[in-house]
């Protein structure tokens, strides 16, 4: 566990937020420790909403099934506001992925279990009248054989729907694409796709993008064309109420490339950029790679991958695993660090040839994890979240 030092300095050469290159000291400062009542063991990172911070944490809390939090700047310091905290019966139990927010000021997000059927639900939050804040679950998934949770991912809201994804499950279960939209008698659940497994893929996760034109991304963990493969990347068209899918991508084994994608994020130019867990050719015991980051381009009709880094499993990390925050000074990311390899959050920045890789922070190998991505916020800092080292904690790096 850290101790509770509440800044740290980390000497890094990067351009930070269109700041320009320059040689800067980045301070890392904890903002705010969980102690369990409140909260503990933030799985994924914190989203903006008019200057304050907001996430969830896995468990912790009033009843031990996770909380929704809200953290505000206080002077120099940030108060933390417990908005829900889920009961782990039909409200839900252990939200497990990102927030995402619609134009009316609600929240919406998933439970990993609970619900009516256990195995999670999605839910909504909402500003009352009275000042404080109340849940409506818009859909409860069914708990599968093993009491397997179907794992819901992130959800998006566009156009007055949300779109999400299943792990498991769905119609052959690998997994499924479903929008949820609202009717007069509630919220109403329609799969987009199901996947199969083989060449389609399957197990979809991370979070999903749309493009300008109302095309679809996201990531499948598995499946692909190819003997070797490993998870690929898809579009979902769609057209007079059907949506079409096509395989953009298909990561394969052991040749360099990534494997076990998860999430895509999109640039103003149409351009998608993910992680792998594992791929590349860094050396990290026990898996195949320790890990890349990658743009998917379009030339034509067809996508072409470039492998923008790969880790190499020691003071860079491994196992990146989460959104990336693409910017105009380039793109910022974690590593978890699992097995070997250290918990780091990193900035890209093209190069004359290729593209730099600088540490912004090391954690180091320990009980400190980062599992989520990290945002731009108040301070011009990054923001983002460690799982562990008691009951987890929100941080900011700050030039």
């Amino acid at each position: 566990m850290r101790g509770k030092s509440l800044a740290r300095l980390v000497v890094a050469a990067f351009t930070l937020f269109g700041f320009g290159s320059v040689r800067a000291a980045v301070v890392e400062n904890v903002i705010y420790y969980f102690n369990g009542q409140d909260g503990a063991n933030p799985y994924n990172g914190v989203i903006l909403k008019g200057g304050n911070l907001y996430g969830v944490t896995y468990d912790g809390g009033l009843y031990g099934n996770g909380t929704v939090f809200e953290l505000a700047p206080n002077g120099t310091a940030w108060t933390e506001t417990v908005l829900y905290n889920f009961t782990g019966g039909a409200d839900g139990s252990l939200p497990f992925a990102d927030l995402t927010l619609d134009g009316g000021g609600n929240f919406y997000g998933t439970t990993l279990y609970g619900g009516t059927y256990g195995g999670g639900v999605v839910f909504e939050l909402s500003p009352t009248s009275q000042g404080g804040w109340a849940e409506t679950v818009l859909i409860s998934f069914p708990i599968r054989r093993n009491l397997q949770s179907l794992g819901p991912g992130p959800v998006i809201f566009k156009g007055g729907k949300l779109y999400g994804s299943i792990n498991v499950g769905g119609v052959y279960g690998y997994g499924a694409i479903f929008e949820l939209f609202p009717t007069k008698l509630g919220w109403k659940s329609r799969a987009l796709y199901n996947f199969a497994g083989g060449s389609d893929g399957g197990n979809p996760s991370g979070r999903m993008t749309f493009d300008a034109a109302g095309n679809l991304y996201g990531t499948a963990e598995s499946g692909g064309a190819g003997f070797s493969a490993r998870g690929l990347v898809y579009e979902l068209t769609p057209l007079n109420g059907v949506w079409t899918r096509a395989v953009l991508y298909t990561f394969q084994c052991c040749s360099g490339d990534g494997l076990v994608p998860s999430g895509v994020t999109i640039d103003k130019a149409g351009n998608l950029y993910g992680t792998t867990s594992q791929g590349g050719t860094g050396i990290c015991a026990g898996f195949n790679g320790c890990g890349t980051v990658w743009e998917l381009s379009q030339s034509g009709s067809t996508w072409v991958e470039t492998v923008l880094h790969e880790f190499a499993g020691g003071s860079d990390g491994n196992w990146p695993n989460a959104d990336l925050l693409v910017a105009q000074s380039g793109i910022f990311g974690t590593t978890r660090g699992l097995i070997s390899g250290d918990t780091t959050v990193f900035h890209l920045e093209p190069a004359s040839q290729g593209w730099t890789n600088t540490v912004l922070l090391d954690a180091g190998l320990g009980s400190d994890s980062i599992y989520g991505g990290v945002i731009h916020g108040p301070a011009n800092s990054l923001y983002g979240t460690f799982f562990g080292g008691g009951d987890g904690s929100v941080f900011q790096l700050s030039p």
